[in-house]
C-alpha cells in the first residue's frame, strides 16, 4: 500500500518562492560577469551556480512532493519518506512492539525501544485511516 502525501497548495508556493530565487541568483551572476571591477569575480558566480542548483533541486521537490508516497506498506515492511536527502527509514513490521497516537502523530514504539514517528498531517484524512487500519492487522494501536 501506498500513502502519498496529502495535496497542499503550500507546497506549490513553496516551489514558486525556490523558482524566483534561483532567477535573483541568475540575475546576480548577470551583474557581477558585466561588472570588472568587482573583486574575485569567480567567487560570486560559484556561489549563485551552487544556490541555483540547489534551488532547482528545492523547486522540483516541492512541485513533486505530492506524487511521492510518504508511507509505503507491504507484507514484512513499513518504509517512510524523510525527505529529499534522507534516504527511506525501513522498519520491519516484526519490529514495532506497538503504536500511539498522539497530536496528529503516529509514534511506533520498536522492540528495541527506539520509537519512530509518523506525521500524520501529511497524509490525508483517507489514507491517515487505510495507514491505521493496515497497521492495526499487525500491531496494537492505542
Amino acid at each position: 500500500m501506498e500513502l502519498k502525501y496529502k495535496n497542499h497548495p503550500l507546497w506549490k508556493v513553496a516551489g514558486g518562492i525556490w523558482l524566483f530565487v534561483l532567477l535573483a541568483d541568475l540575475g546576480v551572476m548577470y551583474v557581477s560577469f558585466g561588472d570588472s571591477a568587482t573583486n574575485f569575480t569567480w567567487i560570486l558566480p560559484l556561489f549563485s551556480v551552487v544556490t541555483m542548483i540547489l534551488c532547482l533541486m528545492a523547486a522540483f521537490f516541492s512541485f513533486r512532493v505530492q506524487q511521492t508516497d510518504y508511507v509505503r506498506i507491504d507484507d514484512q515492511i513499513i518504509s517512510i519518506h524523510k525527505g529529499p536527502v534522507r534516504p527511506r527509514q525501513k522498519i520491519k513490521l516484526v519490529d514495532v512492539k506497538e503504536g500511539r497516537i498522539m497530536d496528529q502523530q503516529m509514534v511506533l514504539i520498536l522492540r528495541n525501544e527506539h520509537e519512530v514517528s509518523i506525521n500524520l498531517r501529511q497524509l490525508s484524512i483517507t489514507n491517515s485511516e487505510r495507514l491505521q487500519q493496515a497497521l492495526k492487522e499487525c500491531i496494537v494501536i492505542r
